[in-house]
């Protein structure tokens, strides 16, 4: 059993007690003060070299100290101190006290806890302000224009009321990671009660990034960067640390606190105890239970993986998942930051995207479809904000990309950093070399255009370039488009003083598990334009589509309404294209069908999509042709209430995005109409007959 010998410290309004065993070791003394001093630092998680910096005993006493048995108490010391402070202060205060102000406390007050806010430093109070600041002080990191406008979105987020929605999609290899963990630093030492949530694929890959946090949070000596990255402008030396001049982020004693990889509780600003706070950071993966508390911010960091959106099962699956596991945890006036690089036509970033929201409280939802956020008011907005970080803006690429001009931008040694160049990081992806964003444009467009330069999908190798769709030049031969929009037309409407005849027809592409597509077309047989009148895109079984009542003997259904509406518009669908084998398992097998076809006076064509899908001629390659030429007409009225360019966008997005996009079920539809189009068209024979003999014209005259 050891006896100690406690020596009391006073340093301003703190009382610094520390406990020295007397041991028959001998080993070189230590004055009581620099013991003291050792004490107090060693219990708040500095390293023994640290110490011996500061003015405490040398590392090499420190060690020794510390592998003498039962020496590792300076820890356990700590809790008894807590206990005994009151007596320990009135027996100072008893005999007078003793002041002692080292002076390594008094360069660095900071040292003792959170400093408050009248106490920093002027260059720590503008790098709370500046972001560019802040990184190459304390992190050693150079920012980039980009990086500073990224960390002044999330900021002015935070300012923010109301829950706001981010959606940042840079190229990989970009510094995205590391860029994020900075911001997350900097809106820490800003605001120390502020509750994240760093999100990733895994709870392994997230706890690294919470990691790398809190060691940058509890450092005390400035970051020396990478001689390689300093030699390329890319990071300097850190002048100081965050601990040294903001103060302490990690609680003295750990034992009672949270200070995990996975999850962590600074220090709080006005003294509340970490015990009883929520975390400051914490760790969240996919494969995570679920948290029992909401946070402020949330940093979701390469997400959306290769191997989650592999298939469209998958890309389901985590969209369903993070609506309900991410997006629900955030507080009222929270932030979700959902960052990374695209890697597919249908994968998160551009689901979630795809999500709108109404700002009119009061105004009336139109109800369009099954989809989650189809009912929406009529004005209405995405409900994320879309931060887009091109490899490469073409908007300001001035250079011809040749390498020997000494004045084109995209030369190594003339590239400048966006915006005042087209490159948004020279140094990470140049223009030129092996890797360089000019190889993968010419080897692999389809990623060069969606992973480097976040569009939505690559124009090279879709079925229907948006072009065709909105009109304008041909990329192809730089033609005039007409472009398939009738702006003016809503759904079920056909463009005044169209002189008839017409063939109405109606496709349906059913699913057992999914959505069925169900479309109206017109089509004038004069000039081979086909009217989008309706389209619809839900779930159901065979009975919502039609059904049939034995005790009124009357039809029901998707089928019969839309059947009576085209009567009463004088445009009655004669002809209703359903994939064969559906129409077979659906529909044709069953006697109230052949029923519901005598009354109604149509046909149903069954169409074979697997021995016509691939064909040179009639297969879906067949759609885009009909688009470029204008020869799709599509209902466009966005008047902030009719809904017929919304409806309409099912389609668009489809043949826009195939064969990337994640359905292709109205695309299928749209194919279905058009492969049976010359079925469905009236025969020259019919439109013009064969003159009779006139013989027969005078036997007909009698």
């Amino acid at each position: 059993m050891h006896s100690y010998t406690h020596v009391c410290i006073v340093i301003g309004h703190h009382v610094y007690v520390a406990a020295q065993p007397k041991t028959n070791i001998k080993r070189p003394r230590v004055d009581r003060k620099r013991f003291a001093l050792y004490i107090e630092l060693r219990n708040r998680g500095f390293s023994q070299t640290e110490i011996a910096r500061m003015g405490g005993p040398s590392a090499r006493w420190q060690a020794g100290y510390e592998a003498e048995p039962g020496q590792s108490a300076y820890r356990t010391l700590s809790d008894a101190r807590r206990e005994m402070c009151a007596v320990w202060l009135k027996d100072l205060e008893a005999a007078g006290g003793h002041h002692f102000n080292p002076k390594v406390l008094e360069k660095e007050p900071g040292l003792l806890g959170a400093l408050p806010a009248h106490r920093l430093r002027p260059e720590a109070e503008a790098a709370l302000e500046d972001f560019e600041l802040f990184r190459a002080r304390y992190l050693g990191h150079v920012s980039l224009p980009w990086h500073v406008e990224a960390a002044r979105v999330i900021r002015e987020a935070l300012k923010s009321s109301g829950r706001q929605f981010i959606c940042m999609n840079v190229f990989p290899g970009s510094g995205k990671s590391t860029l994020n963990r900075d911001i997350a630093l900097w809106v820490t030492v800003q605001n120390r009660a502020i509750r994240g949530l760093w999100g990733g694929a895994s709870l392994r890959l997230a706890g690294r990034e919470t990691q790398q946090l809190r060691s940058m949070l509890e450092r005390t000596s400035p970051v020396k960067s990478d001689v390689d990255m300093i030699a390329k402008g890319r990071a300097v030396d850190a002048v100081s640390s965050l601990a040294e001049e903001f103060g302490m982020f990690k609680p003295a004693h750990v034992g009672g606190d949270i200070w995990t990889r996975e999850m962590f509780t600074v220090i709080q600003a006005d003294g509340t105890p970490t015990s009883e706070k929520e975390a400051t950071w914490t760790a969240f993966g996919r494969d995570s239970h679920v948290l029992g508390w909401r946070v402020d911010l949330e940093i979701w960091d390469d997400l959306v993986t290769n191997r989650n959106h592999r298939t469209l099962e998958g890309r389901d699956d985590l969209e369903d998942w993070f609506i309900q596991e991410g997006e629900s945890r955030l507080e009222p006036d929270g932030v979700l930051d959902l960052c990374g690089q695209r890697i597919h036509g249908d994968d998160l970033y551009w689901r979630r995207l795809q999500d709108r929201i109404s700002d009119e409280f009061d105004a009336e939802p139109v109800t369009i479809g099954d989809d989650p956020g189809d009912d929406i008011g009529p004005n209405t907005r995405s409900k994320y904000t879309h931060i887009v970080f091109p490899a490469h803006d073409d908007s300001k690429c001035l250079g011809d990309h040749l390498r020997g001009d000494p004045n084109d931008p995209h030369h190594p040694d003339n590239a400048k950093a966006w915006p005042d160049g087209c490159l948004l990081d020279p140094v990470r992806m140049p223009w030129y070399g092996a890797g360089g964003l000019l190889q993968l444009r010419t080897n692999r467009p389809r990623m060069y255009d969606l992973t480097y330069q976040q569009k939505d999908v690559s124009e090279v190798d879709v079925l229907v370039p948006k072009v065709y769709i909105t009109g304008g030049v041909d990329p192809e031969d730089g033609s005039e488009l007409p472009g398939c929009w009738d702006n003016d037309r809503d759904l079920c409407r056909l463009p005044k003083n169209l002189a008839g005849p017409f063939i109405s027809v109606a496709t349906v592409d059913p699913s057992p598990t999914k959505f069925w597509a169900v479309q109206w077309w017109v089509i004038q047989p004069s000039t081979q334009q086909c009217f989008l009148m309706d389209l619809e895109k839900r779930q159901m079984d065979a009975p919502d589509f039609l059904d049939y009542y034995p005790e009124t003997g009357e039809h029901a259904g998707m089928m019969e309404d839309w059947q009576r509406r085209s009567v009463q518009m004088g445009l009655p669908i004669r002809h209703w294209v359903v994939e064969k084998n559906a129409a077979q398992r659906f529909m044709l097998q069953y006697n109230h069908v052949q029923t519901w076809i005598r009354q109604n006076g149509a046909r149903i064509i069954g169409h074979q999509t697997g021995m016509n899908k691939g064909d040179e001629t009639y297969g879906i390659q067949m759609v885009r042709e009909w688009f470029r030429f204008g020869r799709i007409r599509l209902p466009g009225a966005a008047d902030g209430v009719s809904r017929a360019r919304i409806t309409s966008l099912k389609l668009v997005d489809e043949v826009t995005r195939y064969p990337h996009g994640g359905t292709d079920d109205q695309m299928m539809a749209c194919w279905f109409m058009l492969h049976n189009l010359p079925k469905l068209m009236p025969s020259k024979a019919a439109s013009n007959p064969a003159p009779r003999p006139s013989w027969l014209s005078e036997l007909a005259g009698r």
